[in-house]
């Protein structure tokens, strides 16, 4: 996800670079400013997912009363889940015939 400043960082061509520079430094110069935009990059996606986190964290914690996970809890929702899936499992054959 490239942002606006991104963009407008982003060399687009070698204008920017001295002329009075060798071509190979010229060279290096171009490889270390795109470096430096990856990094921007990496930074800028690095940044979406924390707080696409925090988002996720907090409508947790806002989703109502906590419960606690005990073994018999864990239990009663995988005895839960497998009746589920059977009965999806079930309705499916049906549909097919």
């Amino acid at each position: 996800m490239i942002n606006a400043e991104y963009r407008a960082f982003r060399p687009n061509s070698t204008k920017f670079l001295p002329l009075s520079k060798s071509r190979q430094q010229r060279r290096a110069l171009i490889r270390l400013v795109k470096y430096v935009c990856q990094l921007i990059l990496r930074e800028q996606e690095r940044l979406l997912q924390q707080k696409r986190v925090e988002s996720l964290l907090l409508e947790g914690l806002e989703s109502g009363t906590p419960i606690e996970a005990t073994d018999d809890w864990w239990q009663q929702k995988r005895t839960q889940l497998v009746e589920h899936v059977q009965q999806s499992d079930a309705l499916s054959l049906e549909n097919l015939w």
